[in-house]
């Protein structure tokens, strides 16, 4: 069961990782941060740029065969996916 410190943690640490590399910092300061964590009393819910990456309901990791996964490397694993998934669309 993931803790709500696990979460926080995970998301400043995330955030904190994301601001460190050059690239993206630019971007962060025009838009704000990337990542972040609420909760409604009961779910707890992990969101990138408005986009759903987690939540303490329905938690993939669960149910995935390597069940040990961190929850920090889920994440990330997620960031990476949509940005990958995102940079395709041609404006």
């Amino acid at each position: 069961m993931t803790t709500i410190n696990e979460v926080e943690g995970t998301v400043v640490y995330l955030n904190q990782e994301m601001w460190e590399n050059d690239d993206t910092v630019k971007f962060f300061e025009e838009h704000g941060s990337a990542l972040e964590h609420r909760s409604d009393g009961n779910t707890m819910i992990i969101n990138f740029f408005g986009i759903n990456l987690w939540n303490s309901d329905d938690d993939p990791r669960e149910s995935a065969e390597d069940r040990c996964e961190p929850l920090v490397d889920y994440i990330r694993n997620q960031i990476i996916e949509k940005v990958s998934i995102i940079s395709k669309i041609k404006v």
